[in-house]
């Protein structure tokens, strides 16, 4: 089955003409198709009182793409000729949609200012719904994925290691389980199957001497397409053929890796192979590259994260989870609010694919959560089964010690109301307030 992308609606977005005088979307058109699971931006845009340096396009405050407004819009110019930068207000972009859900919508916002201010203003103008088809693949994979999606110190260390006793499930077997091989592939895939960027990802000049890395094809581009007399048969096997190889190549490689692990992951049974996903789109490209991926959303009490993170920290004697990026304990909580509501959003998009995994339940009442979990995965709900597992996995090892920061979990669940002092707590319920809200924590 070709793949395809239809655009369904185009809203524009009320905007002050101070930030933006006048803008355009000249591609895509409502309602146009395209025999791709990627399509193209174009336009013009003109900033009111300052330039607008690029549009970036985003997806639940994740950014996609940047694309350059430099393009020389003569057409504009005339139109305004009282209007500085009217003469290059283009821009022209491709964005690809393996990594969006079927049913998406984005948004496209201005970053407005001068190219030396560290701070410029970002101003959501449009949001672009669509649908696209997905991948359908010859390459049958022998597992699906199994994604747990979290944030840092909500407790995904435990569930890896109770999750990886069953039979049922592949992982690496080694703390702090953070090999994420199937995540890499699968975000390979979604960069390589990319069309090219050659102001974000690689260029078509000396990209060989970039011996560590590499982006999407320079040569899946318009500006080596267009003029070719095959331009229309090298276009639809870049959007048809190569996609679905990379694709096909990507799960083979997850297989081949998970069958060399040890003897119980190459039995049939194993249903899946388990991984973190810590962010990003990679759950999206899992469900449109897969028949039956599943996702475990891991929550706690945002608060009880920020303590454990601090505890960590101090424990190990560096900061991480962020705190190496801000000034002080008050940006590092504002800053983490941002994925924190990323985490919500997740959950309001997957909700009717994904299972809602509390930490609290998890510790407080591990049998019946786990047999919940079992009947989710489409495996035996025993609790015969969830015991066995809560028995292995409480096997005490210098590793997991080293990973607590309290003398047992049980005491993990509200600690912010002793490890908080009473300004930090009030910081954190106005900043935390709408996502603490969102998943019961108020």
């Amino acid at each position: 089955m070709n793949t395809c992308t239809t655009i369904t609606q185009i809203t524009k977005l009320p905007v002050e003409s101070t930030d933006i005088f006048s803008y355009s979307i000249d591609i895509p058109q409502n309602q146009h198709t395209e025999p791709a699971l990627n399509f193209d931006i174009a336009g013009w845009i003109i900033g009111g009182r300052s330039p607008v340096l690029s549009v970036e396009v985003t997806h639940n405050d994740f950014l996609l793409t940047r694309i350059p407004v430099s393009l020389e819009r003569v057409d504009v110019a005339a139109h305004y000729p009282g209007m500085e930068h009217a003469n290059i207000s283009g821009f022209r972009g491709h964005l690809n949609t393996l990594n969006l859900p079927k049913n998406f919508r984005i948004t496209l916002q201005a970053v407005i200012g001068h190219r030396t201010e560290s701070k410029p203003l970002r101003i959501p103008f449009a949001h672009i719904n669509g649908i696209h088809s997905g991948l359908t693949l010859s390459y049958i994979p022998r597992r699906q994925p199994l994604l747990i999606t979290a944030l840092g110190r909500s407790g995904t260390t435990w569930l890896m290691r109770l999750l990886s006793g069953d039979d049922n499930i592949a992982s690496v077997n080694s703390y702090p389980y953070e090999t994420r091989i199937g995540v890499y592939w699968m975000h390979m895939l979604q960069v390589l199957s990319s069309p090219g960027n050659h102001s974000q990802s690689t260029s078509p000049d000396g990209f060989e001497t970039g011996l560590f890395n590499i982006g999407s094809c320079p040569y899946f581009h318009p500006a080596f397409l267009e003029n070719l007399e095959n331009k229309d048969v090298l276009h639809s096997w870049f959007s048809q053929d190569y996609v679905r190889q990379l694709a096909d190549f990507c799960q083979r490689m997850i297989d081949q890796y998970y069958d060399m692990l040890p003897e119980k992951h190459t039995k049939e049974k194993t249903r899946f192979f388990m991984e973190k996903n810590l962010g990003g789109q990679i759950p999206w490209v899992s469900n449109n590259i897969y028949s039956s991926p599943k996702e475990i959303i891991l929550i706690r009490d945002f608060r009880d994260m920020f303590c454990s993170s601090k505890a960590f920290n101090e424990k190990r004697g560096y900061a991480a989870f962020g705190r190496q990026l801000a000034n002080n304990d008050e940006q590092w909580i504002q800053n983490r609010y941002r994925g924190a509501k990323r985490l919500v959003n997740s959950w309001k998009e997957r909700k009717d694919t994904a299972f809602l995994l509390r930490y609290e339940d998890l510790i407080l009442k591990p049998e019946e959560t786990l047999v919940s979990l079992f009947g989710y995965l489409g495996m035996d709900p025993s609790y015969d089964q969830a015991e066995r597992l809560i028995n292995i996995s409480k096997q005490d090892t210098p590793e997991l010690q080293s990973h607590r920061t309290t003398h047992n979990p049980a005491n993990s669940i509200g600690r912010w109301k002793h490890d908080m002092d009473i300004e930090t707590r009030d910081l954190f319920t106005s900043i935390f307030g709408d996502v603490l809200s969102d998943f019961g924590y108020l």
